[in-house]
C-alpha cells in the first residue's frame, strides 16, 4: 500500500509536469488532425498495445480486430443510426472500452494465474505499511518506466488507465531479472502499474 501511494504520487507529479510543458505543443498538433491522422494514431495505438501485450502477432492482431469489431456496436457517430445492435436498445449504447480491454487482456492473465497453484502473497501479519529507503531505491526505475509509459499511453486514443496497468505490469515483468518474484509480492510489480495508472 505504501509503495502504491508513493508511485502514484511521483507519477501524478511527473504527469502534471509533462502536461504543463508538452500540452500547448500537443494541442496545436491535435487541432490540425483530420481523418488520415486519426487513423494513423489509432493504428499506432493498436500496434503499441499488441507489441507490449507479449502475445504472438497473430493473437495480438486477432484481439485488436475483435476489439475494433466491438467498438463498431452502437450508434454511428456521424449518422446517429444504430450499428450492429440487432434491435436491442441496450446495445445502442455500445460497449464500454474498459470492459472490452479488461476482457481481452486481463482475463487471460487471471485464467493463466488460476492454472498455477499459488500461495497467498502475505500469509503472515503485516508489520508496516510504508517501504524502507532501500525498497524505494529498488523501485525508482520501475516508477520512472511506469510514469513514462503511462504518460505516453495517455496520449493515445483508447488507452485507459485500466488497460495501461496490465500492459505495464507485463512489461515490467519481462524487463525484470527476477521474474520469479512477480506474483509473490515483488514491489516492482506494484510500483510500475500504479505509476502508469496515475500518469495515464
Amino acid at each position: 500500500l505504501g509503495m502504491a501511494a508513493i508511485a502514484s504520487f511521483v507519477a501524478g507529479t511527473l504527469g502534471m509536469v509533462g502536461l504543463t510543458f508538452f500540452m500547448p505543443l500537443l494541442a496545436n498538433q491535435a487541432l490540425g488532425f483530420g481523418p488520415p491522422e486519426y487513423f494513423g494514431v489509432i493504428v499506432l495505438a493498436l500496434s503499441v498495445i499488441v507489441g507490449l501485450s507479449g502475445e504472438s502477432m497473430l493473437k495480438g492482431l486477432t484481439a485488436a480486430a475483435f476489439g475494433l469489431l466491438l467498438s463498431m456496436v452502437g450508434l454511428g457517430l456521424s449518422s446517429g443510426t444504430p450499428r450492429f445492435s440487432f434491435g436491442s436498445t441496450a446495445l445502442c449504447a455500445g460497449f464500454d472500452i474498459v470492459s472490452v480491454v479488461i476482457g481481452l487482456y486481463a482475463l487471460s492473465e487471471v485464467f493463466a494465474a488460476l492454472e498455477e497453484s499459488r500461495q497467498a502473497v502475505a500469509p503472515g501479519k503485516i508489520g508496516r505499511v510504508f517501504p524502507t529507503w532501500a525498497e524505494c531505491r529498488q523501485c525508482v526505475g520501475s516508477i520512472l518506466r511506469g510514469s513514462l509509459a503511462g504518460f505516453g499511453f495517455g496520449l493515445l486514443p483508447g488507452c485507459t488507465p485500466g488497460a495501461t496497468t496490465f500492459l505495464v505490469y507485463d512489461w515490467e515483468k519481462r524487463l525484470s531479472r527476477h521474474r520469479e518474484r512477480f506474483g509473490r509480492g515483488a514491489l516492482e510489480g506494484v510500483a510500475a502499474p500504479e505509476a502508469a495508472n496515475n500518469a495515464t
